[in-house]
């Protein structure tokens, strides 16, 4: 069992993805904009974020780089982009994984498995 940030702007995907995390055991925190996904990591720091790119405030891209200037906690990217080298610059700017929507429950747990190895 992960503590879980859940970082996604869609209220419909945010609730599957709560519903599919909690289901597997994992405790499950929620945020729709990148200023309270910084909030959350800085004051009660998870064991993984699943981030999405397309957030109203910030794009996830920069998240990430505010992340990592803040903590080492795993992300994982997950979105509709599926650009090759968007893909690589994501990985190499400090992504730990990256995955593609759609996405199905047991793909998503899969990696978060790896990533908290």
């Amino acid at each position: 069992m992960a503590s879980v940030l859940v970082v996604e702007d869609d209220p419909n995907v945010r609730t599957a993805l709560i519903r599919e995390l909690s289901a597997r055991s994992h405790v499950v925190r929620s945020v729709g904009t990148a200023m309270d996904a910084l909030r959350e990591v800085t004051q009660s720091p998870p064991d993984v974020v699943i981030l999405d790119l397309g957030l109203p405030d910030l794009d996830g891209a920069e998240v990430l780089k505010m992340l990592r200037g803040v903590s080492d906690v795993p992300v994982i990217i997950a979105t509709a982009r599926d650009d090759e080298p968007e893909i690589v610059r994501l990985l190499n700017a400090g992504a730990d994984d990256y995955i593609i929507k759609p996405f199905s429950a047991e793909h998503l747990s899969a990696r978060l498995a790896a990533v908290l190895r």
